[in-house]
């Protein structure tokens, strides 16, 4: 319901992150627009209604961020002088705050059997590196100097991961984006204001508190790492320097802390999240619980009302239809006594005998115009005779003009965008024409030529030739690969290989169709080869002019496993063409020991065994397979 009667604000403007990863510095590129004046919106769209009754989640307030003194947990370089010198303090201590400020909440049961096994042990940074005077370290760290960000991406810690989460539908289904029905027409019945009232108005509150304290909460925490990031550069923490100058083991030790850090500060966020829209969705629970109680109230007395009026609504009915009825009879007495006036009926008289007299005026009228359409009509014949003559010359005249007039621009035009059409639908276009030989190319990827009149029934046959020429575009070039040479040769050697005359000559469209088939192949194998390789280290070789092998090797990084793929591809003549069968090897390079029979029946059911029948990608099962190695490694 929700989702249902979300709002929708401003649809033309890009939507604002309320991730926390959208703030500038430190959590990566924030969009544009959340810089513009955000007081702007509050004065666009509906306004907030401030009635007597106030929605009952106004009162529901978002937990604001912790305060920098908080998150920090320490004191500025100025700060600790002060106290150095009131308090005698002359060496600062190397110990990181940040270790301190993440530990593991207790009392949770889920690692609760392993006994003696400890991730984090106590490291003595005194003994593993060089212990310094006060004046050598304020020198280094004025030397050493790291920004933030820099820091966090030494450790690999990202704040915009969560962005990439799949975003829900959130448009109400049924109505327009305006707010109007399916004919564009406003529906305003009573039902509609009615809903609007009672479910619109608090769903549109509730999503206006939410937004506004959104805002509010999105500006402190910008607010505050802002300080945070100017206050870690003017004075690095102790914890960059132990990092960046710890062995490769602290290090790990470390990093698997920042990890802990990380994911118990998301955890936490999205539990006060969740908790806060819980008591939201209370909130607007208990006001549309309250809406439905009143009415029922209505319903009931509108219900003792409609009873009342039943038993008078008849009889007020009736006698309204016999009052209809009295007054109709009343006007058509009123027009007859209207109608019988003398002076009125002696003047009509006189109007009639004026009419006759005009009537026999225009009879003599119409004679004569008899008389004169009789003369017209033979003019008119002899009119049309010559006309006939004249269009006879003029037909002729625009035969002759026909027969040397030139192509307009338009024409040409006209006929250039069919040309486009045709190849568009069927990817076919002539390249050239000279005699009888006929050169055409598909998809301006390969070019046939070949003898028009050998595919006639008494032509002699004749030589195919077929080559690639995408490689010598201006636009778009797409170099020769091994693939396309060997899908190539197979097409190559089939066509060659069909009659051109006589009673079971092929046609030229038949034709046609096996070399598109064939190519739509190669295309697909191709494209199938450069996924693959972007995710996997592949190379092409050429084993024989009618087979060709694709290895593709497999990192299994988890398992410290490398596999080689190997998939052979063979070509053949079949009676609808050109036929690619596929065969699967698989070879473990170094690593683990695994079934290498069974990695080859799965990629072979998946790929299929020919070129066209599998369905799914064929990087998408490489991946796939990769997947369940390292699973079954893991076992």
């Amino acid at each position: 319901m929700i989702n249902s009667l979300s709002p929708k604000w401003k649809p033309l403007r890009g939507r604002k992150s309320l991730h926390v990863g959208s703030a500038k510095g430190l959590l990566g590129k924030r969009p544009s627009e959340l810089d513009e004046d955000e007081e702007a919106e509050d004065d666009d769209g509906v306004k907030r209604l401030k009635g007597h009754q106030g929605s009952p989640v106004k009162n529901v307030r978002l937990q604001q961020p912790p305060s920098k003194s908080e998150t920090v947990g320490r004191l500025t370089r100025s700060g600790r002088k002060s106290l150095e010198h009131g308090n005698g303090v002359s060496t600062p201590s190397l110990s990181s705050p940040v270790k301190q400020a993440a530990t593991t909440p207790q009392n949770q049961g889920r690692f609760k059997d392993v006994g003696g096994s400890k991730t984090i042990h106590e490291i003595n940074f005194q003994d593993s590196c060089v212990v310094k005077n006060e004046a050598e370290l304020e020198n280094d760290i004025e030397e050493e100097k790291i920004h933030l960000q820099d820091f966090l991406n030494m450790i690999s810690i990202r704040f915009m991961e969560l962005t990439t989460t799949k975003r829900r539908h959130t448009i109400a289904p049924g109505n327009g984006q305006d707010g109007t029905v399916a004919d564009g027409q406003d529906d305003l019945s009573l039902e509609r204001c009615v809903v609007a009232g009672a479910c619109t108005v608090p769903m549109l509150e509730l999503y206006q508190h939410s937004c506004r304290e959104l805002k509010k909460y999105i500006s402190e925490g910008r607010r505050m790492v802002k300080e945070i990031e100017n206050e870690t550069f003017e004075e690095n923490p102790p914890l960059f320097r132990e990092y960046m100058s710890a062995s490769p083991d602290v290090k790990a030790l470390m990093d698997n802390q920042f990890k802990n850090v990380k994911t118990h500060a998301r955890l936490l966020s999205k539990a006060m999240w969740y908790e806060w829209r819980m008591k939201l969705q209370d909130g607007l629970k208990e006001g549309l619980v309250s809406l439905a109680e009143g009415m029922d109230r209505d319903d009931r007395v509108l219900q003792e009302q409609q009873d009342a009026l039943t038993l008078v609504l008849p009889a007020v009915v009736a006698r309204y239809e016999s009052l209809s009825r009295e007054h109709s009879n009343l006007q058509e007495a009123a027009r007859e006594l209207a109608d019988c006036d003398p002076g009125e009926l002696t003047s009509a008289r006189q109007e009639l005998r004026n009419l006759d007299a005009d009537i026999a005026r225009k009879k003599q009228r119409i004679a004569e115009l008899r008389g004169r359409f009789e003369n017209s009509s033979t003019e008119v014949e002899e009119l049309s005779q010559r006309k006939a003559k004249c269009m006879e010359e003029i037909e002729s005249c625009e035969r002759v003009r026909e027969q040397y007039r030139g192509w307009t621009s338009r024409e040409v035009n006209g006929l250039k965008a069919r040309v486009e059409t045709i190849e568009k639908e069927h990817g076919w276009a002539v390249t050239g024409l000279s005699g009888t030989s006929l050169s055409m190319s598909y998809r301006r990827e390969i070019e046939l030529v070949f003898d028009i009149v050998s595919f006639q029934h008494d032509g002699s046959s004749s030589s195919l030739d077929l080559w690639y020429i995408a490689d010598k575009r201006e636009k778009q070039a797409i170099p020769k690969t091994t693939e396309h040479e060997f899908f190539l040769q197979c097409i190559r050697d089939h066509v060659r290989t069909l009659s051109q005359s006589g009673r079971g000559r092929t046609k030229i469209s038949e034709l046609l169709g096996i070399i598109r088939a064939g190519w739509d192949k190669a295309r697909l194998v191709s494209s199938a080869i450069s996924r693959i390789n972007i995710v996997f280290p592949t190379r092409v070789e050429k084993k024989s002019d009618t087979s060709i092998s694709v290895t593709s090797s497999v990192l299994l990084v988890p398992l410290q496993t490398k596999v080689e793929v190997t998939l052979v591809l063979r070509g053949c003549s079949g009676p609808s063409g050109v036929d690619v069968g596929i065969s699967v090897e698989a070879n473990v390079v170094y690593g683990e020991h695994f079934n290498v029979a069974k990695i080859g029946e799965f990629l072979t059911t998946r790929i299929g065994g020919r070129v066209g029948e599998g369905s799914e990608d064929w990087s998408e099962v490489m991946m796939e397979l990769q997947r369940k190695l390292i699973a079954t490694g893991r076992k």
